[in-house]
């Protein structure tokens, strides 16, 4: 492989599965090596080259896979298999722990959670993740094309009541973009709430005391904690701008399908598990295929294009700094909090760690007898 340039995070990245190597004449056995959908990944047919192999993928039932008996460090391998289950509803899969069909269950219910919360059993996890979730803002919709307008909508949110009284999981209030620590990242600018600067800058655009402002959409996908936040989002800003705000809500693929082709408004997102921070800077590059906001600004682009290639950390902290600066400064999005990872893992399974990007491997598991 030849860079073109230097490339401070090369490691970090290659190190994702996303570059995890595959077996090239496995896959060209099976159609072109850019083709989708050709089967070369499927039980029996994928070559693996780590500890386990596939056995089993059985779409909205189970994806199952067995020690590789192939693989050069077997003997550290204790686990017989592993089964995992696409159970989309998080009072199912809640239940499915509970009675002891699953060792681990990854989405609970945020009442669950509250719970969990007040109780902290064993088998409760919780940790802060590298990740963000926030709203992102259609730029090319009036009045949201108006930076005034969407700085006070950032300036009308609550984001402390929002992590404390909605999703209730330890989650951090994110007051800024790129989350906490990050490959060191720590910000230097950040939001704040400021309810009469919010009225005095809508009132600036032309909508005082939130007159004649149209009535706005906020798209989310169906879950219970989308839900909740966006009520609690659309009370703050009709109670703090006396704006109306309408909720639409949309099964998963019909959502991203929506947000993909710009027809919205105001839509939730996430972002995480990117191990250096200008990960989360690209999602608002102007010509990246991540950014959904038609947000375009041309120094934060060329900012953001000299920190990718800097290999002085102090120095590309700094424009990195610079350019979240652009960015808090013109908020085509609204952060809202920084996630934690709240689920249960049954207190037998063993060597299951927690990460800030959330990955481990079954590698080193094992069920305690």
């Amino acid at each position: 492989m030849h860079l073109d340039e230097p490339s401070p995070v090369f490691l970090f990245y290659i190190s994702q599965p996303s570059f995890f190597p595959v077996h090239k004449g496995n896959i060209e056995a099976h159609g072109a090596i850019d083709e989708r959908g050709t089967g070369w990944f499927r039980p029996g047919e994928m070559i693996s080259n780590g500890a386990f192999v596939l056995t089993e993928w059985t779409t909205n039932t189970v994806v199952s896979m067995e020690p590789n008996d192939q693989y050069w460090d077997r003997k550290t391998v204790r686990l017989n298999g592993a089964h995992f289950y696409p159970i989309d509803n998080q009072d199912t899969q809640y239940r499915a722990f509970q009675t002891g069909q699953v060792h681990a269950a990854l989405h609970i219910p945020l009442h669950i959670i509250t719970e969990l919360e007040r109780t902290r059993p064993p088998e409760y996890r919780n940790h802060l993740l590298h990740g963000i979730y926030y709203y992102e803002f259609n730029v090319s919709v009036p009045p949201l094309n108006d930076p005034r307008i969407r700085k006070a909508l950032n300036l009308a949110v609550n984001r402390k009541d929002i992590v404390e009284q909605v999703t209730q999981g330890g989650q951090r209030p994110a007051y800024s973009f790129i989350p906490l620590d990050v490959n060191q990242y720590q910000p230097r600018d950040t939001l704040t709430e400021d309810i009469e600067e919010a009225r005095r800058l809508l009132a600036e655009a032309g909508y005082p005391n939130g007159e004649e402002f149209p009535e706005l959409e906020i798209l989310y996908n169906t879950a219970e904690n989308h839900r909740k936040i966006a009520e609690a989002i659309q009370q703050m800003w009709n109670v703090n701008l006396g704006i109306n705000i309408k909720l639409v809500n949309m099964e998963w693929k019909v959502y991203l399908d929506t947000r993909d082709n710009g027809d919205y408004q105001i839509a939730r997102a996430g972002w995480g598990s990117d191990p250096d921070y200008l990960g989360y800077l690209s999602l608002f590059v102007g010509d990246s295929g991540l950014n959904r906001t038609t947000w375009s600004n041309e120094r934060f682009d060329e900012l953001f294009t000299q920190a990718s290639f800097m290999m002085d950390p102090k120095k590309r902290i700094r424009t990195a700094h610079d350019a979240e600066s652009i960015l808090l400064d013109e908020l085509p999005m609204v952060p809202l909090y920084f996630y934690t990872r709240n689920y249960l893992v049954d207190t037998r399974v063993k060597n299951w760690h927690n990460t800030p990007l959330d990955t481990r491997l079954l590698k080193y598991m094992y069920l305690e007898e």
